[in-house]
C-alpha cells in the first residue's frame, strides 16, 4: 500500500469486518529503517546454492524505498550454473504516530504499538512497528 488513502481504506475495511473486542493486529517497518536500508547497502548474500546482490534507493520526502534484487540461484542439474533473476520491490514507511491517529480514526478504541518482535513499548529506535488494534 503505496499511498495514505490505501492505508485509511484498509484501516476501515479492517475495522468494520471486526466484532466488537475484536483485535487488529500488523506489522510495518520504522521509518528509519529505510534510512538504515540505504545507508548500509548493498547487502549481498554468497552460499552455494543462492547468492544475491540488494540495493536500494530511497525517496526521503514519501519514505518510500525500491529493492532492487539480482537473484542467482544454483541449477538443480549439477551442471555448476546459476539462474539469474531480477526483482523490484517498493515498500513506503508511514509516521507512527499518523498510523496511531488513524486506527483511532476509523473506531479502534485502543491501540498499542511494540518494537521488533518484543512485547516492549515502541520508540524511535525500533526496527519494526507492531501494532495491536482493539474494537
Amino acid at each position: 500500500m503505496l499511498e495514505e488513502q490505501d492505508i485509511q481504506a484498509v484501516l476501515a475495511r479492517t475495522y468494520a469486518g471486526l466484532r466488537d473486542g475484536g483485535t487488529f493486529l500488523f506489522d510495518v517497518h520504522h521509518p528509519n529503517t529505510l534510512l538504515r536500508y540505504e545507508e548500509e547497502q548493498p547487502f549481498v548474500l554468497d552460499e552455494p546454492a543462492v547468492s544475491y546482490i540488494w540495493t536500494c534507493e530511497l525517496d526521503v520526502p514519501r519514505r518510500e524505498i525500491e529493492h532492487h534484487l539480482s537473484i542467482f540461484a544454483r541449477e538443480e542439474s549439477g551442471s555448476g550454473l546459476y539462474r539469474r533473476f531480477e526483482e523490484t520491490h517498493t515498500q513506503r514507511a508511514y509516521d507512527p504516530q499518523w498510523l496511531t491517529d488513524e486506527l483511532y480514526k476509523v473506531g479502534f478504541s485502543l491501540v498499542t504499538t511494540y518494537a521488533d518482535f518484543e512485547w516492549i513499548p515502541a520508540d524511535d529506535s525500533a526496527q519494526r512497528l507492531f501494532y495491536v488494534a482493539v474494537k
